[in-house]
């Protein structure tokens, strides 16, 4: 994770490093005439430390040597032994001891002379280490200073156009910011579907309208005359960047996303002011970034707080919309693409259905945007949506990385004479028989059931009266890729064949304002 670094950037600062800049240059050369004085200490010390390394190296030398004669010399006197007696055997031994006494006392005086070099160059090592200390600790405050100056050069044009952009024009500091949020945020969330921590799903949230009215909200002081379009988007700059730091705020103190939380991190440290700070200067308003945005939130809107039980109230709302403007009457017809789509959307019914019963958390931000895919196959941006149906399948229930279906594959027989390869049936079918309606008996599932089943939330009660049985019996299977997954993949491949596409006028609604129980 990237270090958080939100420089402040003002004209007291930059004054402030530009003159630091002097300074530290005067203390880099002190500190290389110190190291200079240091040199000269340590260089004799060095000279004496080199000749007793030489004359240790010397006596290590012949000590070996003397060793080895030593050796050599008991090997040849034990073997003269076992051949000579008489009045020679006693000459050779007399010799003998005089010779080993000699060797003995010879390697006993080399020993005793490199113990005391050894003590003298322990000596002179402990007289040199002060000095060593000194060059090392320099070279340190050398390497800081120079890496706070080439800090201070890097920061203060920064910060010079940084002012000179917030002061000349703040709107295009603002859109800067604003599309880089959206463009990290819409990123993150195309990579990363499902398994979102609530903090890091709740900043995803209506992240477009969230902004919106940020931009709104009233201002909180006085706009000063002939510069009020202009202070406006100061002040907008200032609500973004208090926008920002809670989001970041929230999302460190769950700590449940590193990754998510160094994006938020590259955010902040591009903002320039705190949380507790005003705008800059000349600029200053009275009121903080924390206050302005502050007051930006309030009940029933998209820029309030929600709790974790709040938050997965109002993702199941958005889905419970979605879906059900999915299944209506003017949307399914008879081509592959609308019942590969339909089949996917059976599967979803009865993974939450599911996912119910057994009491577990259903990740309403993943199928949602299962279903913002598949609005999106009926407008012009489709390219985009059908390419992240792949993402999606590789998170979606079944996918190999999960190891089982969860699910379940629902399957059954059509007919060979329904199953085409593009949407271009898609306009017949409006305003006529829907998908649902033309085969609602062998579905299972009418669509007074489908609309009242997702009313309720998906209630137990409502889920086990309906069946639902779209396409026929249920078929588990045991493979590779099966389920959700397993559809997601195969709508997209019936998508991508080569047919001109005919579009809708449905288009994906906007996200229902928050309930009153938000504060």
């Amino acid at each position: 994770m990237r270090p958080l670094e939100n420089v402040i950037y003002n004209q007291k600062n930059i004054d402030k490093w530009e003159s630091e800049i002097p300074h530290l240059e005067k203390e880099i050369i002190q500190e290389q005439k110190k190291i200079a004085i240091e040199r000269e200490s340590l260089a004799p010390l060095q000279q004496q430390l080199t000749t007793l390394d030489l004359k240790i190296g010397s006596l290590n030398t012949l000590i070996l040597s003397q060793q080895l004669a030593n050796i050599s010399h008991h090997h040849h006197s034990h073997h003269h032994n076992h051949h000579h007696h008489g009045h020679d055997h006693h000459r050779y031994d007399v010799v003998d001891f005089m010779s080993d006494s000699i060797s003995r006392m010879t390697l006993v005086q080399l020993q005793s002379e490199l113990s005391i070099k050894t003590l003298e160059r322990d000596s002179l090592d402990r007289q040199m280490e002060p000095h060593r200390k000194a060059i090392a600790n320099s070279e340190r405050r050398i390497r800081d200073n120079e890496a706070n100056i080439q800090w201070r050069y890097t920061h203060i044009p920064l910060a010079k156009k940084f002012l000179e952009r917030l002061n000349n024009n703040p709107a295009d500091l603002v859109n800067s910011l604003h599309q880089k949020l959206l463009n990290d945020f819409r990123q993150y969330e195309d990579h990363h579907p499902a398994g979102l921590s609530p903090r890091v799903r709740f900043c995803l949230l209506n992240i477009e309208e969230k902004l919106k009215e940020l931009y709104t909200a009233p201002a909180l002081s006085y706009l000063r005359f002939g510069f009020e379009e202009q202070q406006r988007h100061q002040i907008n700059y200032l609500r973004l960047c208090g926008f920002i730091l809670d989001m970041y705020r929230q999302v460190k103190a769950e700590g449940q996303s590193e990754e998510f939380t160094d994006l938020l991190i590259g955010l902040v440290n591009d903002l320039h002011i705190g949380e507790s700070d005003d705008l800059p200067d000349l600029l200053a308003t009275g009121v903080t970034a924390q206050s302005y945005f502050q007051a930006a939130k309030g009940p029933n809107k998209f820029l309030c707080d929600l709790n974790d039980e709040q938050l997965v109230q109002y993702e199941a709302t958005i889905f419970r919309d979605k879906y059900t403007l999915l299944s209506n009457n003017s949307l399914f017809g008879r081509n592959s693409v609308q019942l590969s789509m339909a089949k996917a959307m059976s599967l979803i019914a009865d993974e939450i259905n599911g996912k119910i019963l057994k009491n577990e958390p259903v990740d309403y931000h993943f199928y949602t945007a299962v279903t913002n895919d598949f609005l999106q196959i009926f407008t012009p941006q489709s390219e985009k949506a059908i390419k992240h149906l792949g993402v999606l399948a590789e998170h979606a229930s079944g996918a190999p990385s999960l190891g089982k279906q969860i699910g379940g594959a629902l399957l059954v027989v059509i007919g060979l004479t329904i199953l085409t390869a593009s949407i271009v049936g898609l306009a017949a079918t409006f305003g006529g028989s829907s998908f649902f309606s033309a085969y609602g008996i062998g579905l299972g599932l009418s669509m007074l059931q489908f609309q009242v089943a997702f009313g309720t939330l998906f209630t137990a009660t409502t889920f086990a009266g309906s069946g639902l049985t779209f396409f026929g019996g249920r078929v588990y299977k045991q493979g590779t890729q099966q389920g959700l997954s397993k559809e997601l993949a195969h709508l997209q491949e019936e998508c991508q064949k080569p047919n001109p596409l005919d579009y809708s006028q449905v288009t994906p609604s906007a996200p229902p304002l928050y309930p009153s129980y938000a504060n």
